[in-house]
């Protein structure tokens, strides 16, 4: 119910950043050719606006993920890793917006404590790593959705010890999330979890069969 109040302000935020900008550009267009100052100050706007503000890039695709709680979850870390200043990549496949809000829903709740994990690890690993990357994908592939999430990080991981024990990227004492979500996955049916490392960069994978 708390990240759904997110779901509402990704709308409204978007829809802003578009008036925004169309309203720059209308007046563009209403002042003299001849007060290049007025232009360039508009110019200059419309270009910082772009440049230094990724909401725009990232919440279009963001629409995508079904109404549900989901979608809000991922908006709030997404506002925790710019405060952070991580670096955000976000891919989202058009297709996951035609599935049914009911069918995508019926395993919310498992689905948004393993991506919590995830994510909560991601952002701690990711902001303590000299480059502070951080992805988010989501693909629809035939009837399965898999959930991808890759960040940089600084210390050696070994990805058989993950899910075990106090086993954490983050250090002694934590660990006990990836334990969570580990049991989660090994009580399902239609879950599948895999986590691995690529060109120094952690990968943790959440199949999804909504057959």
């Amino acid at each position: 119910k708390y990240v759904k109040v997110y779901e509402d302000e990704i709308e409204q935020k978007s829809k802003n950043q578009h008036e925004y900008k169309n309203q720059l550009v209308l007046i563009r267009g209403l002042i003299n050719s001849k007060n290049k100052k007025a232009i360039n100050y508009i110019d200059n706007l419309l270009n910082t606006r772009d440049n230094s503000n990724v909401d725009m890039n990232w919440l279009n695709k963001l629409k995508n993920v079904p109404q549900g709680g989901l979608k809000g979850l991922i908006y709030y870390k997404l506002q925790e890793m710019i405060k952070n200043k991580v670096k955000i990549f976000v891919d989202i496949s058009p297709q996951l917006s035609k599935i049914d809000n009911k069918k995508f829903n019926s395993n919310l709740e498992d689905i948004s404590k393993v991506i919590g994990v995830y994510l909560d690890n991601a952002i701690e690993a990711s902001y303590t790593s000299d480059d502070k990357k951080l992805g988010i994908e989501v693909y629809l592939i035939r009837s399965n959705i898999d959930i991808i999430i890759s960040n940089t990080f600084n210390n050696n991981i070994d990805t058989n010890k993950i899910g075990k024990t106090k086993f954490s990227t983050k250090g002694r004492n934590h660990g006990h999330g990836l334990l969570l979500a580990k049991s989660i996955l090994n009580n399902s049916k239609i879950f599948e979890g895999k986590s691995e490392i690529k060109n120094n960069i952690f990968i943790q994978k959440l199949a999804i069969n909504k057959n």
